[in-house]
């Protein structure tokens, strides 16, 4: 029986591995690049934020559907990317835009994960049960979103450069 390919890397080789597969994962396109700096600016107004947002239709997608989902309770229906910005916050807009750009760089990557969707999903719940302490705690709540969202991103990394160790491995 041949030793999985992560026990066959030395430790050097598997950084340098690692190393690799994150740095040539693409630069984000200038449509999510102007949407987080007009998130950026408090005087923003919101026909801004959603000007750019409109443009991408994954990006609208997640929006409406967290703008929908049962967290917010909402009993209307968002239909615009406008409602869901206002629903959502411009900090929650910005926190899912990095997001959707993070996992997008993903998919097409050699070895990625099949899972994604499962993978977003515990990104969600685990960036709003994080917000949702941070503000309890009277911390900042688009810090702790952000985390939550990515505090599994290694996870996506090791699936990439180790995919059939990490398979095995989550089993």
């Amino acid at each position: 029986m041949e030793a999985p390919a992560i026990a066959r890397d030395l430790p050097e080789e598997r950084i340098r591995r690692l190393h690799e597969y994150a740095a040539r994962l693409p630069t984000p396109p200038t449509l999510v690049l102007a949407l987080l700096a007009s998130l950026g600016d408090d005087s923003a107004p919101l026909e801004a934020i959603t000007s750019h947002a409109r443009r991408d239709q994954a990006l609208t997608a997640r929006l409406l559907r967290v703008a929908n989902s049962p967290f917010y309770g909402l009993s209307g229906h968002v239909a615009t990317v406008r409602g869901a910005a206002m629903v959502l916050g411009a900090s929650n807009v910005r926190n899912l835009a990095i997001a959707a750009e993070i996992l997008g760089r993903f998919k097409g990557a050699p070895g990625a994960p099949t899972a994604l969707a499962g993978f977003w999903r515990h990104g969600l719940i685990a960036a709003f049960c994080a917000a949702a302490l941070a503000r309890r705690c009277g911390a900042e709540e688009g810090h702790a979103f952000t985390a939550g969202l990515l505090h599994d991103i290694g996870r996506l990394v090791l699936a990439g450069v180790y995919p059939g160790d990490y398979a095995g491995a989550v089993l």
